[in-house]
């Protein structure tokens, strides 16, 4: 029996102070559907803050009339978790009944009357899954928003690093923004020379109290080792316990300079590396996430443009008593200034067209696409009918398709198969 329970769905939770009518509910619910892992416990034995640690998916509360506290434990259940269907059991019929129920918290109610418990499981199901699907249209707002967000950071980024075409104004200008953005103890930008016995370091931004990072520390001088080696232009991201190989070689002057972690970022240009971006914070550990790290990437190949922009200017107003010179070097500022635009447009693109999937969605997409129906999905994915439904309804919605056949055309078109 516990494993069949242990392989089960979703988890309900019976609550009340009938324990017969919550057992005798508990087993009929059990027996109409293997979705459901049921718990009954007694009002007397419940502890709120207990399911913070044994969540669970749907809870059915029997509301008896009369008891006040039934109203205040059905209000703070919501308050608690406002996301967590609760459905009520009561024995009056009545809409204002029902309308009370509702503002208390509940999301959904069913009366007493005869057998409706073979009602229950469809009324969890629906449920859950109008929760589920809640769940998914907050979580894809949050994306569409943080995503929103980086944007119009990394255009703010854009529009700083390219207002300028000194070397000096570059870096100062965007050294400081990235203090001001990620609140960082110290930024320092190293710029790779052709000499190899001198010491990458361009610029630095820290706070006044900091010490001076060593030009021949292993911290530049063995990541600029790992860059040639291996030109990996992902960032790189170092805690102050960390035991990988680089962390070891530089723990010491991680200690020395008070430093809870870092990141560094390379950049390059036409596939030619130019440098790295250093960035630390010593007050406290900072967690970068995955959208941060791709933010930071994204600036620093708008470095390598600004930076080899610079460049070309700087040559341009060297040459400039030569004309043909400096007009080869002027198509050449434009054909810089096209890719800068092109990559701006390239990445706006990008996000306009992004979708991503979960594990599940892509599994589905590949069996409408093989020609499976709702029911050989759900047998090979081991899910119940109503669950593929749902799931298949929430593609083409997420992808703005209306039938099957659109759904196997997109699956084709992105190499889904």
């Amino acid at each position: 029996m516990s494993m069949e329970m242990n392989s089960r769905e979703r988890k309900v939770l019976f609550l009340g102070n009938n324990k017969k009518l919550l057992d005798l509910l508990a087993q009929k619910v059990n027996q109409q559907s293997s979705l459901y892992d049921v718990e009954v416990i007694l009002m007397k034995k419940l502890n709120i803050e207990f399911l913070r640690s044994k969540p669970f998916d749907a809870v059915v509360y029997d509301f008896e009339t009369g008891n006040d506290d039934n109203e205040k434990i059905l209000s703070s259940l919501h308050t608690k978790y406002p996301n967590l269907p609760i459905i009520v059991i009561t024995d009056i019929d009545d809409p204002n009944h029902a309308l009370k129920l509702l503002s208390l918290g509940a999301s959904d109610f069913i009366t007493k009357h005869a057998e409706f418990d073979r009602y229950l499981p469809r009324i969890i199901t629906t449920n859950i899954q109008r929760s589920l699907l809640i769940e998914s249209l907050q979580e894809s707002l949050s994306k569409i928003e943080q995503a929103s967000n980086d944007e119009s950071t990394l255009n703010k980024f854009i529009m700083n690093i390219h207002s300028s075409l000194v070397y000096d104004e570059i870096l100062e200008n965007l050294s400081k923004m990235i203090q001001e953005t990620f609140k960082s103890s110290r930024v320092i930008i190293c710029l790779k020379q052709d000499n190899r016995s001198n010491i990458p370091v361009s610029y630095r931004f820290s706070k006044s109290r900091l010490k001076n990072i060593r030009e021949q520390s292993p911290i530049f001088t063995s990541y600029l080792d790992l860059l040639l080696m291996d030109q990996d232009n992902d960032p790189l991201v170092v805690l102050h316990d960390d035991t990988f190989s680089y962390a070891n070689n530089i723990k010491h002057e991680m200690k020395y300079y008070d430093i809870k972690s870092l990141v560094l970022i390379p950049f390059n240009y036409r596939g030619n590396l130019m440098g790295f971006i250093y960035i630390d914070h010593t007050d406290e550990i900072k967690f970068w996430n995955q959208s941060e790290l791709a933010l930071l990437k994204r600036i620093a190949s708008q470095l390598g443009i600004a930076l080899s922009q610079a460049k070309l200017y700087q040559l341009v107003d060297a040459h400039s008593k030569t004309v043909d010179k400096l007009s080869a070097l002027c198509n050449d500022l434009t054909s810089v200034v096209s890719i800068t635009k092109f990559l701006t447009q390239q990445s706006d693109s990008l996000k306009e067209n992004y979708v991503q999937f979960t594990k599940k969605e892509i599994e589905i997409l590949r069996a409408i696409a093989q020609g499976m129906s709702n029911k050989q999905i759900s047998e090979a994915m081991s899910i119940t009918l109503g669950t593929c439904e749902v799931r298949i309804s929430k593609l083409k919605r997420k992808l703005n398709l209306e039938n099957r056949a659109s759904l196997v055309k997109y699956a084709i078109n992105n190499n889904l198969l």
